[in-house]
């Protein structure tokens, strides 16, 4: 899928560690550095956020969405940035980000100033406005 991937020109591909070996994983991400693209490993627990960083090149996702559960945690977050703290990439916060608030105090906890929000956005894209534009000061 990697190889499809890059002939339909794309510019990264998420792994993610909890629906993969670890094995498989690790092949698909030398693929993938072989390629010239760009990796995303999505983590969501302590021994996910401890296997990521055997990924020294990608970008690292923290999900706060238990993919099991479907229920969001920030708490994910600065649990595993904790493990991820000398991680050399950059690192993104997934999911649950719902108020402006949340992104400043991500940012102030943790110093990471990436972030994937989709659904709280897609609720109401017009008072979400706000949110958008403080994500973009806090991200320059």
């Amino acid at each position: 899928q990697v190889y499809l991937a890059k002939s339909f020109g794309a510019d990264a591909i998420l792994i993610i560690l909890s629906a993969i070996e670890e094995k498989t994983a690790k092949e698909i991400y030398d693929v993938a550095n072989r390629l010239d693209i760009s990796t995303i490993v999505e983590v969501h627990t302590n021994e996910e956020a401890r296997n990521a960083l055997n990924f020294k090149d990608a970008i690292i996702g923290i999900n706060n969405r238990n993919l099991k559960t479907l229920k969001t945690d920030i708490g994910t977050t600065y649990n595993l940035h904790k493990i991820l703290l000398n991680h050399s990439g950059p690192l993104v916060c997934e999911s649950g980000i719902k108020t402006e608030n949340d992104v400043e105090e991500i940012v102030r906890k943790t110093k990471i100033n990436n972030f994937l929000i989709g659904e709280s956005l897609l609720n109401d894209l017009d008072k979400n406005s706000t949110l958008l534009k403080k994500i973009s000061q806090i991200s320059t």
